[in-house]
């Protein structure tokens, strides 16, 4: 059996194409958006999961941007840390590509501070329960 070698761009193509990436996107910005509202707010995790009535390790889940949040959900956090909740749909555009995501998707602040890992030139992504590692 001869595995296939892939390059990076032809494995972060294959992943965009799954839409998992896109996911793991959302899940991770939303949940950055609660510990930004929570910071200031001053509300703690315990303090949140008190005010939604889950579990303390259910919060901490939702702010690793480990659970698919439902709409639901989402209002209750916002309410909760008085915040208005606003979701949009905007169009794609035409083309995407790593370059795209590293200069549109990243803000100056986690340009700056990359994880180890990607300092290190090594990413890890979850795809179809797997993890693809470059």
């Amino acid at each position: 059996k001869v595995e296939k070698s892939f390059t990076f761009e032809e494995m972060f193509e294959e992943i965009e194409k799954s839409g998992e990436l896109y996911i793991e996107w959302a899940k991770s910005d939303i949940a950055e958006q609660i510990v930004k509202a929570m910071k200031q707010a001053g509300v703690s995790k315990a303090e949140l999961a008190r005010r939604l009535g889950k579990s303390r390790a259910l919060v901490t889940l939702m702010l690793q941007g480990s659970t698919n949040f439902t709409i639901e959900t989402l209002v209750k956090i916002a309410e909760t840390l008085n915040c208005q909740l606003e979701i949009k749909l905007n169009p794609k555009a035409a083309s995407s590509s790593w370059e795209d995501f590293e200069s549109d998707r990243l803000d100056g602040e986690w340009k700056n501070n990359k994880p180890r890992s990607l300092q290190e030139g090594k990413i890890t992504v979850p795809f179809n329960n797997n993890t693809l590692a470059a």
